[in-house]
């Protein structure tokens, strides 16, 4: 299946993009997953920035990652884990099975640095 938990394909309009992860690795169900999916190829040059946003989009993006051999990069989940790569790359939230309860939920902090293109 193509359904991905939290933010699904998409690439940013930064430089670099910092992801800090901080729930406690015990409300995580699934040690192998939960993180953070990393396609190491950028969207086209010209291409649309709402296209490649769209969660109505992602099964095509996801065949043309596919189609072009893009290498896939997993990191799991781990609590007070920084993941810093190229913004520009497209990237999405593993599937992830969290433990019930407030204090469980998944909670990820975003920092992105730069503006791509300028």
């Amino acid at each position: 299946s193509l359904h991905i938990d939290g933010l699904g394909i998409h690439a940013d309009k930064a430089i670099v993009n910092l992801n800090l992860w901080v729930t406690p690795d015990e409300a995580n169900r699934n040690a192998s997953s939960g993180g953070l999916v990393v396609w190491t190829h950028e969207p086209s040059p010209g291409s649309s920035f709402a296209f490649y946003n769209s969660r109505d989009n992602a099964a095509r993006l996801k065949a043309q990652l596919d189609e072009l051999n893009a290498t896939r990069v997993v990191v799991p989940y781990r609590c007070n884990r920084a993941v810093i790569f190229n913004s520009q790359f497209f990237h999405a939230t593993d599937r992830f099975d969290f433990a019930p309860g407030f204090k469980n939920h998944r909670i990820n902090f975003t920092l992105l640095f730069g503006r791509a293109g300028g």
